[in-house]
């Protein structure tokens, strides 16, 4: 009788640690550039707005045609990634409102550290376009 000799068979397993790394990368970059775009839709201006304890979620401020107002903590107003005058506000809003099915709401984004005289004077403006529905964003506290 012929003595076959056994081998056992050699399992080879390895894992491709840079593939692995390779999409894990990816994929984190991508989520953190999503974040970076819902988060702020005016890329040229930075406004840091007050931090509130029991603000309310406002899906509608997040819409595309949502009509948003910011307000800079030097003064400055911008409407529609525009820097604008805040006495002529008032009309691009009513533009705005006949141009398409637009929410009849305003929200507006204010500086913490904006003055109060560009607030209400973005406020008067808001209210002399015809629009009653104003919500002022804010960040939720954290707690």
């Amino acid at each position: 009788m012929e003595h076959e000799s056994r081998r056992s068979p050699k399992v080879f397993s390895s894992i491709d640690a840079t593939a692995i790394t390779s999409v894990l990368a990816v994929v984190a970059l991508t989520i953190l550039i999503a974040q970076a775009v819902s988060n702020n839709r005016h890329r040229s201006v930075y406004v840091d707005p007050p931090r509130a304890g029991h603000a309310l979620a406002m899906p509608g401020a997040v819409r595309e045609d949502a009509l948003e107002v910011l307000i800079s903590e030097g003064g400055q107003v911008y409407f529609a990634n525009d820097r604008i005058d805040p006495v002529s506000l008032h009309i691009r809003i009513a533009d705005r409102l006949k141009a398409g099915d637009v929410e009849r709401r305003v929200y507006i984004v204010a500086d913490k550290h904006a003055p109060w005289g560009s607030v209400r004077t973005v406020l008067d403006q808001v209210r002399s376009a015809g629009v009653s529905r104003i919500a002022f964003l804010v960040d939720r506290r954290r707690s």
